[in-house]
């Protein structure tokens, strides 16, 4: 009954595995020579391959809480990288280059996170959100790049696209 309309937190997941461990031990107690051995014995099958779900279950979110909390600290260490930048120039590539590949692992960690999970709609609403982001700055990166190499380019394109990208980082990230 506990956890019959997930999903549910971790903890949730383990107190229902505590119960099926308890069920079954119960089970297996029941002495052969009662007239309710042969209904523990196939309950305990059911008991058995139910807990083993559960088992399954703990560490799919494990995996998703693990994956949810490299993503953020990814995205916070991106927020970090991109702040002290007021108005990027190519001297600043290196660090951008950095911060995009924070930002490109921490959509990889959100997205590797299954559905169905405690953190999958947050971790979906991340993805998409820092994945906009990740497109925002690699917009920026482009534009310096192609600065470079071509002196007639518009190097002020990306400027709103920047105060933007600077703006959700503030927001989105939490960065004092």
């Amino acid at each position: 009954e506990m956890v019959k309309a997930p999903p549910y937190p971790l903890p949730v997941w383990e107190a229902a595995q505590q119960k099926w461990e308890q069920a079954i031990q119960y089970l297996e107690a029941v002495p052969a020579e009662t007239a309710a051995y042969d209904e523990a014995q196939a309950k305990l099958v059911s008991y058995q391959t139910n807990q083993s779900a559960i088992v399954q279950r703990i560490e799919t979110e494990k995996k998703a809480a693990d994956n949810y909390e490299t993503g953020k600290r990814l995205s916070d260490e991106f927020a970090v990288l991109i702040q002290p930048i007021s108005y990027p120039a190519q001297e600043d590539l290196p660090v951008l280059d950095q911060a995009s590949a924070k930002l490109e692992m921490a959509v990889k960690a959100f997205q590797d996170i299954p559905s169905g999970t405690a953190t999958s709609e947050l971790a979906k609403e991340s993805a998409d959100s820092y994945g906009r982001n990740y497109q925002a700055l690699q917009s920026v990166i482009q534009t310096l790049e192609n600065c470079e190499l071509e002196a007639a380019f518009d190097c002020g394109a990306y400027e709103d696209t920047w105060t933007i990208l600077l703006s959700n980082s503030e927001e989105m990230y939490k960065v004092p």
